[in-house]
């Protein structure tokens, strides 16, 4: 373990944080631009962070562990695979919603988000957001 008289300084323990960073951004098939965009940080910083020249707080180390969809104890040294992923999906579709929620925070146009949000309740069957049942359409039907 590097030991230096700087507090600052980072460690092997800053560098085993961001490899495992770097492994879950990976497995999940996400650039770094898209989950630095998601922290609210340039991606020259989340570079930082994965190489381990720089420290994550661990208010960071939290906001990076949503963005990637993990618990922040699977991001420590001797906490991976030990916490359960917040979904049940396999990673491929782990990987496929964070890639639809980067796209969705980037869409400024409140119009166009309506319209995505309004396609993917079509796509996925009835909405039952909070429990309610849609509403039955009032159109005749001719028979």
């Amino acid at each position: 373990m590097k030991l230096s008289d700087d507090p600052r300084a980072t460690t092997d323990v800053d560098i085993a944080i961001g490899a495992l960073m770097r492994a879950r951004r990976e497995q999940l098939g996400v650039p770094q631009r898209h989950v630095a965009e998601d922290v609210g940080i340039s991606f020259q910083q989340l570079q930082k962070y994965e190489s381990g020249d720089n420290r994550v707080s661990a208010a960071m180390l939290t906001k990076i562990a949503q963005a990637l969809n993990v618990e922040p104890s699977e991001l420590l040294p001797g906490g991976a695979g030990k916490a359960k992923r917040r979904t049940a999906k396999g990673p491929d579709e782990d990987a496929l919603g964070l890639q639809l929620q980067a796209a969705y925070r980037r869409i400024t146009s409140k119009r166009a988000r309506r319209l995505i949000l309004d396609l993917a309740r079509r796509l996925g069957g009835p909405d039952t957001v909070a429990g309610k049942r849609p509403a039955r359409s009032k159109r005749k039907v001719r028979r």
